[in-house]
């Protein structure tokens, strides 16, 4: 059960950097081709599940006229502490908020692309510890079931 628990909450945390990659395309896809200001992005986002939840946090920041930097860290520092991820990927969130917006359109492009690169192979790394854990935790569960089944005989 315990381990179930922990490969539920590594699948979540693959989930919640799959809902990153998506947004940084969406903003990219918004910034290219309809020239959208930052602080509109987080807006144009669908604001459900846990990742919704903190975009949505961040566009009332922004509508209230806080900088997009800082509304992204704001809404996303405490969520990232707390589905504890690690330095590489803290900082690459707020690599995001503090560059995005901080050049031209082509820049913005490169670090939109940059970023997208960067994610992918944490999001595999993920999928692949939670897939080896269910595997586990079921093997483990399976042994321990027919242990208790032959020692009962």
């Amino acid at each position: 059960m315990i381990g179930r628990r922990q490969a539920e909450k590594i699948r979540k945390k693959a989930e919640f950097l799959q809902n990153f990659q998506e947004f940084i395309i969406h903003c990219k896809n918004e910034i290219r081709f309809f020239q959208t200001p930052i602080l509109q992005l987080p807006g144009c986002y669908p604001s459900n599940g846990t990742f919704g939840t903190c975009v949505g946090k961040c566009s009332k920041l922004c509508k209230s006229g806080v900088a997009f930097n800082k509304s992204w860290k704001h809404s996303f520092e405490k969520i990232l502490k707390e589905m504890d991820f690690n330095e590489k990927i803290i900082n690459l969130f707020i690599k995001f908020g503090d560059e995005l917006g901080a050049g031209d359109v082509d820049i913005q492009m490169v670090l939109c692309e940059f970023l997208i690169k960067k994610i992918e192979p944490e999001i595999n790394l993920l999928l692949n510890e939670y897939t080896l854990k269910i595997r586990l935790y079921t093997t483990l569960g399976s042994c321990a079931g027919a242990a208790a089944a032959i020692f009962l005989l």
